[in-house]
């Protein structure tokens, strides 16, 4: 018999070590960019007016936002996202996915496309401030590809599930 509570701790604690792994290597490129460093100092500063972040400073904060967008592109630490299955016969960009077919999702690839962005090796915060200031993170944009947690959601062929 399986022991379901192992099985849930030993995922909880693997979705916590990838939300350490992504904090730990966005500190390290803002330790290698002092510029970036210091442009969310200021902003930091000059926003909050007390020491602790709240969850309603977060709206006023487009650069500490514009970092953790580039940190979770740039750093991706999970590059294949959950294999899907779709349940009907599909179409996607030219090619016939037959029903039940099995589909994994590079998003490496959906986040690092040469054609989506320019500059892919560097670490720019500014590219969400200014030519990709639409792109949000809440996971109906490819090119910014975090699937949320709860709620309806697109399949790779578009369809609400």
């Amino acid at each position: 018999m399986v022991n379901n509570r192992k099985m849930i701790e030993e995922k909880g604690s693997k979705m916590e070590q990838t939300t350490l792994w992504s904090i730990e290597w966005g500190i390290v490129e803002l330790v290698n960019n002092p510029t970036i460093q210091r442009k969310l100092r200021a902003e930091l500063d000059a926003v909050l007016v007390r020491d602790q972040l709240a969850e309603p400073d977060i709206q006023r904060l487009p650069y500490l936002n514009a970092v953790v967008k580039e940190t979770l592109r740039y750093l991706m630490v999970i590059p294949l996202l959950v294999p899907h299955m779709n349940i009907h016969d599909a179409k996607l960009a030219g090619f016939d996915i037959p029903a039940e077919s099995k589909i994994v999702l590079n998003a490496w690839w959906l986040a690092n496309n040469p054609a989506d962005r320019k500059n892919l090796e560097e670490f720019r915060p500014e590219r969400f401030l200014e030519e990709e200031v639409k792109v949000e993170a809440n996971g109906n944009d490819f090119r910014f590809p975090l699937r949320r947690r709860s709620g309806n959601r697109r399949s790779a062929g578009g369809r609400r599930r």
